[in-house]
């Protein structure tokens, strides 16, 4: 008889300990859950900065494009013709191209580095997401677990005595 009691009790430790056990892990992964959520909002939002950035810096590349053919027509135009226009035109008119020439090829460089930004935090948001899914799939199925054991904790104990 003292044996049975004795068996009791320590089954009724062990659970206790399982279920303060998976209790703590539960507030643990909770916490993992929490810090993905708000890690994806993160990487959402600066995801959206980034993408705004890109169609402004193309859209600042589309005009400044524009504007380097115009002054490349402008340097011909006025090389061509160095009889009608002064050495002072034609050197502004070269200077000019030459400024644009420069400014688009550093907007290019801006333009290359916020799409590859882009396309990093776009894959960073993606396997945050799936860590936070799994999170959360694991978070469930310890709360089903630890439910299931705390409800039949009674019960085990009917059975053992």
């Amino acid at each position: 008889m003292y044996s049975s009691i004795f068996d009791a009790n320590r089954i009724n430790e062990i659970l206790s300990d399982t279920i303060k056990a998976i209790e703590s892990g539960k507030d643990e992964i909770f916490e993992i859950v929490e810090h993905m959520r708000n890690e994806c909002k993160k990487v959402q939002e600066e995801l959206k900065v980034v993408q705004e950035k890109v169609l402004q810096v193309i859209d600042e590349v589309d005009y400044l494009e524009a504007e380097e053919r115009k002054s490349r027509l402008k340097l011909a135009t006025v090389s061509k013709n160095f009889n009608i226009y002064s050495e002072k035109d034609i050197k502004d008119a070269y200077e000019k191209a030459n400024d644009f020439r420069i400014t688009l090829t550093v907007k290019k460089e801006e333009e290359k580095r916020y799409i590859e930004k882009r396309k990093e935090l776009e894959m960073r948001l993606k396997e945050t997401a799936e860590v936070l899914k799994k999170a959360e799939k694991i978070n469930g199925q310890v709360t089903v677990a630890m439910e299931y054991l705390k409800g039949n904790i009674d019960d085990i104990l009917q059975t053992v005595d």
